[in-house]
Parts: structure tokens; sequence; C-alpha cells
């Protein structure tokens, strides 16, 4: 979203100030999120698509301005740690080729389109009544420069979700980065389609419009409140590894069985919340098996009630 922000600055001005900006964003997103966070780039091309201020020959510089920015940002981290060359390497290898031609989680490349149906069912029908309502009483409006917005980021949070679609390893919250443009297009129909002046109305309507704004922004606060402290996946797992990191140093690396090393979730884990890394040669301090192994003379078992992960300490 900050990408797309200063990207919507320079087609007023500064140019490469706000396209350097954007590009910071869009590195930053494709390390946290990979290719799935660069879908942005599009959006220079929908504004000319959809009829904004900018032409297709900027349109085409604005995006090309941006890839190269990107490109020297990854450049500058490769030389600056070699190690992130390699890592990038690996992830374009295991998560994204392997992802394409291997690795499977779904039945249909056509769920993630109907897990984004589910996502925004509601806001989209609360939508559809509002126009209805607007429509028969003569407050709905076709015309207006600020409607444009809408398609624009309609197609921009689609070309973040659509393209998941050439793999059959997929998840809801691969499109998470893609779901506020799905709320921005709708919150820009809304603003200059449907006309409500709570000014004018009668005391019913504004208060019936007040109440029901209110119980929904208390309910939307209230059920992100309720998530506060929970797991949305891996909770026997999460309670495992921080029952474990309190034994452990930061960054200290752990031994762990062979067979073990494919766990890919475990590495992430452990490096996420302890900075430790896990190693399936060396003999280390401690050690970080899956299941319970028998006592053996150089390792001493520490009894922490986990159920997934069970600590040793090498004598």
């Amino acid at each position: 979203m900050a990408s797309v922000h200063f990207m919507k600055n320079g087609f007023e001005g500064k140019k490469w100030l706000w396209l350097s900006l954007a590009s910071l964003m869009l590195f930053c997103a494709f390390l946290s999120k990979g290719f799935t966070g660069l879908f942005p780039l599009a959006f220079p091309l929908f504004c000319w698509l959809f009829g904004k201020k900018i032409s297709f020959k900027d349109a085409v510089v604005d995006t090309l301005i941006a890839v190269v920015e990107l490109c020297l940002c990854l450049t500058i981290l490769f030389i600056a740690s070699s190690d992130s060359f390699a890592a990038i390497k690996d992830y374009l290898n295991i998560q994204v080729l392997n992802g394409i031609t291997t690795e499977k989680t779904v039945d249909s490349r056509f769920f993630i389109v109907g897990r984004l149906v589910v996502e925004v069912a509601v806001p989209l029908a609360i939508v559809a009544v509002a126009s209805l309502i607007a429509f028969l009483t003569k407050r709905y409006s076709r015309s207006g420069d600020a409607a444009k917005w809408s398609p624009v980021f309609l197609d921009l949070g689609l070309s973040g979700v659509l393209p998941i679609m050439v793999s059959v390893k997929q998840s809801g919250f691969y499109m998470l980065a893609a779901m506020p443009f799905f709320a921005l297009a709708l919150a820009y129909f809304a603003v200059e389609h449907l006309h409500f002046d709570l000014v004018t109305a009668n005391g019913l309507t504004r208060n019936l419009v007040i109440v029901l704004s209110s119980v929904t922004l208390a309910v939307g606060v209230g059920l992100n409140l309720c998530q506060i402290g929970k797991y949305g996946r891996d909770e026997a797992l999460l309670t495992d590894i921080k029952g474990v990191l309190p034994y452990l140093d930061e960054n200290e690396t752990v031994s762990i069985p062979q067979k073990d090393f494919s766990n890919w979730m475990n590495h992430a884990y452990f490096m996420r919340y302890g900075k430790v890394s896990l190693d399936p040669i060396v003999e280390h301090k401690h050690m970080i098996a899956t299941n319970l192994r028998e006592e053996e003379p150089n390792l001493t078992y520490i009894e922490l009630n986990t159920s997934k992960l069970f600590l040793y300490e090498r004598k």
C-alpha cells in the first residue's frame, strides 16, 4: 500500500523521489512476501488503462524506473551480504519453482478464486444493498472522477490474487497483501456513487446509520482484539517452540536429526521467534528432535512437557 501511495504521489510531481520510495517499499515487500508482493508494479498501467492523469508512455516509464530501482536494491543487498544471494536462489528453487512444478496443497488452481469470493462476499453485499437503496431513493450518481479509482484498485487487487493460480501450492494468506485494494475499490465506489447526507436526513435515518456504523466498527475491532494471543495455525508446534526457547541462547545453533532437516516450518519458526538455527550435521550443545528418543549416552533429556519437540542437552 505504501508503494502504491508513493507512485500515486509521483503523478503530481517529484517523480524520481516518489518512485524511489515506492521501489524501496516494493523491495521490502519482496523480502517479506516474495513475488506475491510485487503486484503493485502494475499500478501505473492500470492508472493509464482506466483514464487517470497519466499517459501510456508515462505508465511504461514509471514501471521501468520502479523495476530498475528494485533491481538496484537487490544488487546492493547481494553486495552487502553474499549469503542473501544464496538465500534468494534457494527461495526461487524451493518455494517458487518447486511450488509450480511439484508441491501441491490444493486440488484445484481455482481454490484461490473461491477463497477470494468468500473474503469479499460480505463487504460486496453491503455495498450492493446500499447501492440498491440509493438507486430507489434517487441518491445514486453515475458520474465523477473519484469513480475511476475504483476499477484501478479492483484490478490491482486481482493482479495480486489471480497469478497465484499458476501454482497448486496455494493458501488464503497468499492474497493478504492484495486485500486492502479490494476495500479501497469498494470505498471509492461508495463515496462516489452513494449519496447519503446525514445532516439533512430525518432523525430516524440518521440514528439508524449511526447505530449500524458504530455496531459494525465495534464488532470489527472486537473480533480483532479477540485474536490477541491466539494461534491461527500450528498452535501445538508454536507452544512447544516458545517452551523450548527459554533454554536456548539467542543466535544459538542447535543440532537436529538428519530426518528432521526438511521440516522447513521448524526452521522458520525458530528463526522468527528466537533467532535460533537448526543444524543436522555438527554436534552442538543442544539437540531438538521431533520424536522422543531413547536415552543416549551423550544426551540428557530436558523434561518440558512438550508434545511435538523434545529438547536434549549434550553432556
